[in-house]
């Protein structure tokens, strides 16, 4: 069980990403990333999608309640839950 962390933007990054994710996978959205779920509507769907509450915040965005906004020591006990850890940038 891997866990993919975006941390951008970025059609090709999300692409790559998804391509690689299995279904018991976990994705985390964090800094700009958070935008690709607010434009990417199959994200929605996806179990195990996370997004840091801050960069939800930060951002003035608010998205779909099937979403799981993290609290900063949630992503690092996720972060201690899952391995591999891959980055997306």
């Amino acid at each position: 069980m891997t866990l993919h962390i975006v941390s951008q933007n970025n059609p090709f990054v999300l692409k790559n990403c998804l391509a690689v994710a299995g279904p018991n996978d976990a994705l985390v959205f964090i800094n700009d990333g958070v935008y690709a779920l607010a434009t990417h509507a199959a994200l929605v769907k996806r179990p195990l999608t996370y997004a840091l509450a801050h960069d939800i915040t930060t951002r003035g965005l608010t998205l779909n309640h099937l979403i799981e906004p993290l609290s900063y020591s949630q992503f690092v006990a996720l972060s201690c839950q899952y391995n591999p850890v891959q980055s997306w940038y």
